[in-house]
């Protein structure tokens, strides 16, 4: 899972946060394959009513076929399934076209973290949806 983060999707995760992810009851994830091919993914943790998404990635080639919808969709249905009561994120501020998929999936503002991606110290935006 790492290298295909790394390679596909630009994923900030360590092999050591994977490995600890994937060792956790807490954490679901959901993927959409073809042929062997991992086109689109979406992870998060589950803990005290509150669904943490992680991350949400897309294949650049397979960005324009709503693989983000089909996911999102997907895994607000198992939060709601399992009774969470709040759904969180966090978002790069420069990200407009997840922004707009939160927004159209009833997320709203709900903070940010300052500069909390290493790779440039890019903002976080917090979205939530109760």
């Amino acid at each position: 899972m790492h290298a295909l983060e790394q390679a596909c999707f630009s994923t900030p995760w360590s092999l050591a946060q994977c490995r600890a992810a994937l060792h956790n009851p807490a954490f679901m994830a959901f993927g959409i394959w073809r042929s062997r091919t991992l086109l689109a993914y979406i992870s998060a943790y589950h803990i005290n009513g509150e669904l943490e998404i992680l991350n949400l990635g897309v294949m650049p080639a397979e960005r324009r076929r709503g693989l983000a919808q089909i996911l999102l969709h997907g895994l607000l249905q198992a939060g709601n399934k399992m009774g969470m009561q709040k759904t969180v994120l966090e978002v790069r501020e420069s990200n407009f076209a997840a922004i707009a998929l939160y927004h159209k999936f009833g997320f709203r503002p709900a903070g940010m973290r300052p500069r909390y991606y290493p790779d440039n110290g890019e903002n976080a935006l917090i979205f939530e949806r109760v």
